[in-house]
């Protein structure tokens, strides 16, 4: 979803997805290489720290969005984890 989404701020569409995400990066080099090959750049995470602000909002609803239209199924807004996406770009 941050491939196809470009450099505009994306959420982690449930636990599962944070879960794989956070495995992948604790190997931090190979991680640094995907990101290279896929993002062309780091892709940064940002954990969701109180309340959400508006750019963390809307990444969430693009989120949403996104993986309703290309995974057919609706995202439980509670499941929704804000992150950066992708290198170099605002965050969420």
């Amino acid at each position: 979803m941050c491939y196809l989404n470009g450099r505009r701020p994306l959420a982690i569409p449930g636990s599962e997805a944070d879960k794989v995400w956070h495995n992948h990066i604790l190997d931090t080099p190979k991680y640094r290489r995907d990101c290279n090959d896929i993002f062309d750049g780091y892709l940064d995470h940002q954990a969701l720290d109180g309340e959400p602000t508006k750019e963390q909002i809307a990444a969430i609803e693009t989120t949403k969005k996104l993986s309703s239209e290309l995974f057919d199924e609706k995202v439980m807004p509670d499941s929704i984890t804000p992150c950066g996406c992708p290198p170099g770009g605002g965050t969420a």
